[in-house]
């Protein structure tokens, strides 16, 4: 028999969703964040032997709402269970002084309607306590319900009656976890079903108590069976982390795995690592320690976990992969924060003041780009370039580091920590494949910028899957129009006082008509999957690989919305991006402000062998004559840069 009791705390974090039109939003209290207590409890089972089912993880837990509304939810219980039956349903209501209409359902696939003839199970639920005050969920008990072979869907409803109190206008209770399991919560809004795996509001809080023989014991599979890679120097040492999900009714506490070489056939000896009870259902990650050899190459691993708690794993095909990149030299990367924002999203100025900061802490190695789109209005800096992107984002304010996954350009994931997106960019400074220079320059004319970019490969492979993508961006755009205020939903706020980035918009209007905007992305080129074609197989190591393209600006550039967004030809940079086209992250990425005609750098041939300094530059691009003090950009005769410091 498993048990639970955890305590929830409330993260209040508000954006703006735009997923099929419709406004599901987290709770946030400007800045001044508030905490409800919640009880994760398991519910009481009438089968001795029954367990608690729940993609729920951690301790937390995020109010999510719409406003007042018929509400559906619901998460799915796989055909592995079959034959079990479910005894009880636990769900919360974070307050049934606003709401009404509750049902508890169960149903082989997501009903049109919500009544008996609908679902094999339906019970009408009359609430009699405040959960915000005991804490504790719904308790439905379920009879004669035998799961299908097909699975079914568990669920509940309710009508929200008032938005008198947070708990109304934010009713829906999901665990806030950073990993969102794809049947982890449905939920159904004005006759339409979502799915809310890829919100960023984690997995729905229900639980589901079966009872029944179908049940493993000791067992354990990866969440993904493709965990990615790491890297490191030739003969380095280096960990991958796993994300294992514990699919036995018995506590996690250890698990055994060996690794082999793809390539050679080479298989390790039994590893065993510790785990902190990790129960039924939930997850947990593993570092697994890699050694690499003395070539500067890909080796493919293949990871198996071979036991759980010291018992053969009951879980067949419990079985992953993983990549070691091997490299001659050791270059962090320059790491790319793509901020989606939009003028008529009252939530984005803290977006902005991460963005600021960001580039105050981190000036070389931050790249930003700032797209817009639209929100309750079209914004003048809306452009179509970034559609393919722009398709996967579900909100605003949001941000992909590198492409990685959805994260708040604020708080980031720790969802309510001031400034905590610095803390995710530092952890995205690792070591990276490649270097990447790159150098603008207008034409004669100035309609065109050509841009030349060099690319240092520092491991050998027979596959290429890199391609580059380009940026053009503006600083300091500006406009008088209403579309150009800032609707700022911070003004007035506490909480941020020793904070300057956020607490300068809380002593700002609603709107802010004199706003200027950094780091805007007005042109882009292939920025989804990048340009076939721009990086070649095979990758030599150390080898320089050098691409040219254009910008054509011969007729100005105009936003989706018909405003000029090229006002000011001297606050233009050029962003390139280096994709992996397998995994679409951005594994590193150059950027340069454009330079005159004429007085730009002078590319050289990245075939000369001999390797010298051929012109020194200032941090902000100036050429010298000789060293200075401070920070010089050096360029070598290979294609390559160096950053020197020069002390006298």
């Amino acid at each position: 028999m498993i048990k639970r009791l955890l305590s929830l705390v409330t993260a209040f974090v508000a954006f703006c969703c735009i997923a099929n039109a419709q406004a599901f939003q987290r709770n946030e209290a400007g800045l001044g964040l508030k905490y409800n207590k919640i009880e994760k409890m398991a519910p009481t089972r009438a089968a001795a032997e029954g367990v608690v089912f729940t993609y729920a993880q951690g301790d937390t837990y995020v109010g999510v709402g719409a406003g007042t509304d018929h509400y559906d939810c619901a998460i799915f219980v796989p055909g592995k269970f079959a034959g079990n039956k479910i005894d009880q349903v636990g769900f919360y209501l974070i307050d049934h002084k606003v709401v009404d209409n509750v049902k508890c359902w169960i149903a082989k696939e997501l009903p049109s309607s919500i009544t008996s003839s609908d679902c094999e199970f339906f019970k009408d639920i009359t609430p009699t306590t405040s959960i915000s005050v005991d804490g504790n969920p719904e308790i439905v008990t379920v009879e004669n319900y035998t799961i299908p072979a097909e699975g079914c869907y568990v669920g509940y409803s309710f009508d929200v009656t008032s938005l008198s109190s947070q708990a109304g206008q934010y009713p829906i209770a999901f665990d806030g976890s950073s990993y969102c399991d794809e049947y982890g919560g449905y939920v159904c809004l004005q006759g339409k079903w979502d799915n809310m795996a890829s919100y960023g509001f984690g997995n729905l809080l229900t639980l589901v108590s079966m009872s029944g023989d179908n049940f493993l014991g000791n067992a354990a599979s990866f969440v993904s069976d493709n965990i990615g890679r790491v890297i490191t120097m030739k003969n380095g040492n280096v960990n991958i982390s796993a994300m294992i999900k514990n699919d036995g009714v018995t506590p996690m506490t250890s698990v055994a795995y060996t690794v082999k070489d793809v390539a050679t056939g080479e298989t390790s000896a039994e590893n065993t690592v510790n785990l902190d009870n990790v129960e039924f259902n939930n997850n947990g990650v593993i570092n697994i320690p890699l050694t690499a050899g003395n070539e500067a190459k890909e080796e493919e691993k293949e990871i198996v976990i071979t036991k759980v708690n010291g018992q053969p794993n009951e879980t067949a095909n419990a079985t992953c992969k993983g990549s070691l990149i091997v490299l001659t030299n050791a270059i962090k990367r320059r790491s790319v924060v793509e901020e989606f924002t939009a003028t008529g999203c009252g939530y984005c100025t803290r977006g902005y003041a991460g963005m600021a900061a960001l580039a105050d802490k981190y000036p070389e190695s931050f790249i930003g780009i700032a797209v817009h789109g639209k929100m309750n209005y079209d914004d003048p800096m809306r452009i179509t370039d970034y559609n393919s992107v722009m398709a996967t984002v579900q909100g605003y304010p949001s941000a992909f580091i590198n492409r990685g996954p959805s994260i708040d350009p604020y708080f980031g994931t720790s969802q309510s920590q001031l400034l905590g997106v610095l803390d995710d960019f530092e952890a995205s400074l690792t070591l990276t494949e490649a270097e990447m220079s790159v150098w603008p320059e207008w034409n004669e004319s100035q309609t065109e910028i050509n841009v030349i970019t060099d690319v240092q490969f520092f491991y050998s492979s027979n596959n290429a899957p890199y391609a580059l993508a380009y940026v053009l961006l503006a600083d300091g755009l500006q406009g008088s129009e209403s579309n150009w205020w800032q609707t700022n939903y911070y003004s007035g706020s506490t909480g941020a006082e020793n904070e300057p980035y956020i607490y300068e918009y809380t002593q700002k209007g609603e709107q802010i008509k004199d706003m200027v905007y950094d780091h805007v992305a007005i042109m882009a080129k292939d920025v989804a999957e990048g340009i076939k074609g721009s990086i070649a197989a095979p990758l030599v190591a150390d080898a320089v690989q050098r691409h040219e393209t254009t910008f054509d600006l011969s007729n100005g550039v105009t936003s989706a919305s018909k405003f000029n967004l090229l006002q000011d030809k001297s606050k233009l940079k050029v962003v390139a991006m280096l994709i992996n086209t397998e995994t679409g992250e951005i594994v590193n990425a150059a950027e340069r402000a454009v330079g005159t005609f004429g007085t730009g750098i002078n590319v050289v041939d990245p075939s000369e062998k001999e390797v010298k300094e051929v012109a020194r530059y200032t941090i902000d691009g100036v050429q010298l004559s000789a060293p200075a003090k401070g920070i010089n950009i050096v360029k070598m005769s290979d294609g390559t840069t160096r950053k020197v410091v020069v002390k006298q």
